[in-house]
């Protein structure tokens, strides 16, 4: 994620799949509701101890989530932050040594199946409705006589205490055990303290607000001059207190300029080798490095005066930014915006990219370029001008693009596959799937459009093994691809079971045929043996087919003469059936 973002806004990641870990940057302050909603694969979160904000729901219905690092600046855990995460084992709630979270809000953890361990600090005071689901199998780590144990004991969670006191402390590295602030300015004292893993947080108190103020709980402020002390106070009840001397910055002065002092257009300041120093009411001159710098601009050539601002007091110095811009040379659109509209719609721009070439050569995109105005009720071409004003050269520069003003829009022209479906390859007889298909659609007027829904694929059920086309249709307009269809693939435990069927019967002296089909695909076939002449009715003829016989003809299933009599005729029917059903 780029160091950049300050803020991750509503839904941003919202069941986004493919994320599995994910470190917010050091400079976020915030993120809102829902922003990692339901993203099934994530897995661990660290933050940055800058967020101080976070939205509800924020990973509700996160899956997999097990590691989870909370922001020290975080003072309240959102309503369903982390609902429904079944495989989050462990939490702690963060804090750190000026103070932490103070409310848990309702069903921050419910149905957290897995969830066994909570670590609530001292800071906590407030603990919504079903901020945990299961009291039977999660266990609240906390400081006795604190808000943690109560909620534990009045909600039937096995509670551990784990109080761990501060049993020294003193301002690090500062053996006068006192702070000089210059009127009108804050610090942020810094203790060195044992243990170092305490569950205690710090209470800092002025003993005269009247020259020292404490403000966010943590800040020193300089509000007149003078001397007091403060006070500061840990958890468990130890005190320790130290000096703060406020005295008025009388003025500031740049003692070493900075090393840099000529820039070409467009180059940051270096303030490399700039020293400043402050000159106090009490005499006292010391070094400044906390002070703010004011009035440089890259892009104004030229000498500019840098404003160097602390305490209310400033002083100044000289650059020069040299002029090593290249004049323009001429214009074009490189990428046009939307240009064909309904009679009334108002002209966007959005998307329109305008490249100057320079008189080096060079090429780079431009922005401070004016469109002229187009007329939204006139229908048919019109001819739009962009203006550019080169500040180098003071010249105008110009290009025209054309836009179409109609009663009807663009007409699709074709279609084309942009994107293969996710699955390609198939058993025969199983049914298409167009899960990942996209399609590219072309109109009249140029412009193209990915469509992601909407049209129809035939066929559906693939029953043709090998290469299977598969055409797609959309607003009229098709376009085919290809899948490959294979034999589907035999169980290792499979026991054949054929069904017969006759496919060319057989005849008094031509053979027949029958196939043999199993359900897995499988067949055979088998010849089926001619049935030959059988006259039952002595009549002298065929009684299937008509030819004449001769009395005492042999049978040609047995041999056996079957010229007369019921059982002869008998035998010789079951032999012919016989002959048929003969596998």
């Amino acid at each position: 994620m780029p160091q950049s973002i300050t803020r991750i806004y509503s839904s941003a990641f919202y069941n986004c799949d493919a994320i599995t870990q994910i470190a917010i940057p050091a400079e976020v302050v915030q993120i809102d509701k829902e922003a990692f909603y339901d993203c099934d694969s994530l897995k661990t979160i660290t933050m940055g101890d800058a967020v101080a904000n976070l939205g509800n729901k924020l990973f509700q219905g996160c899956d997999v989530l097990e590691n989870v690092i909370l922001s020290k600046s975080l003072k309240t855990i959102p309503n369903s932050c982390f609902a429904d995460c079944p495989a989050l084992k462990e939490i702690e709630i963060p804090h750190e040594i000026y103070g932490g979270v103070t409310e848990i809000k309702n069903e921050a953890f419910k149905n957290c199946t897995a969830l066994t361990k909570v670590i609530i600090p001292v800071t906590v005071t407030t603990i919504g409705a079903e901020a945990f689901s299961y009291n039977a199998r999660t266990t609240i780590y906390g400081c006795r006589g604190t808000y943690a144990e109560t909620y534990a004991n009045d909600g039937g969670f096995n509670f551990v205490d784990i109080t761990n006191h501060i049993t020294g402390i003193a301002l690090k590295d500062n053996d006068e055990e006192k702070i000089v602030i210059t009127r009108g300015t804050y610090c942020v004292p810094e203790f060195e303290y044992l243990p170092i893993d305490t569950t205690d947080v710090l209470t800092l108190s002025s003993n005269d607000t009247n020259i020292v103020r404490i403000q966010n709980t943590n800040r020193i402020y300089g509000y007149a001059n003078g001397t007091t002390s403060v006070t500061v106070t840990t958890t468990g009840g130890l005190s320790y207190d130290f000096t703060v001397y406020v005295h008025s910055l009388n003025s500031l002065t740049i003692t070493s300029q900075p090393a840099k002092l000529t820039y070409n257009y467009g180059e940051a300041i270096d303030l490399t080798g700039l020293v400043v120093s402050g000159t106090y009411s009490d005499g006292l001159t010391e070094s400044i490095e906390a002070y703010e710098v004011t009035g440089y601009n890259p892009e104004q050539y030229g000498e500019q005066t840098v404003t160097v601002t602390y305490a209310g007091k400033s002083t100044s110095f000289i650059v020069t930014v040299l002029d090593s811009r290249v004049a323009v040379a001429s214009i074009s659109i490189t990428n046009l915006p939307k240009t064909v509209y309904q009679k009334g719609e108002a002209f966007d721009g959005t998307g329109m990219v305008v490249t100057a070439t320079f008189t080096d050569g060079t090429s780079a995109p431009i922005t401070g370029y004016s469109i002229s105005a187009m007329n939204s009720l006139k229908v048919g071409i019109q001819t739009l001008t962009v203006t550019y004003l080169d500040p180098v050269s003071e010249q105008t520069f110009s290009t025209t693009f054309n836009v179409t003003v109609g009663t009807g829009g663009p007409t699709l022209s074709g279609i084309a596959v942009k994107t293969m479906p996710s699955k390609t390859t198939y058993n025969i007889g199983e049914i298409f799937n167009q899960s990942g298909l996209t399609l590219t659609a072309t109109y009249s007027d140029g412009s193209t459009q990915t469509i992601s829904s909407g049209f129809i694929c035939n066929p559906m059920e693939l029953t043709t093994v090998g290469t299977q086309i598969i055409t797609v249709t959309y607003s009229g307009k098709t376009a085919t691809f290809t899948v490959t269809v294979k034999e589907a693939t035999q169980p290792e435990d499979h026991t054949h079971d054929y069904t017969a069927t006759i496919t060319t019967p057989a005849t008094c002296t031509e053979p027949g045929e029958a196939t043999y089909t199993c359900d897995c695909g499988d067949a055979y076939t088998e010849t089926i043996p001619a049935l030959g002449h059988v006259d039952e009715n002595n009549d002298g003829k065929c009684d299937a087919c008509g030819t004449q016989m001769t009395g005492g003809d042999h049978c040609k299933f047995c041999g056996k003469i079957h010229n007369g009599g019921f059982f002869d005729k008998l035998t010789g029917f079951f032999h012919k059936i016989f002959a048929i059903f003969k596998r």
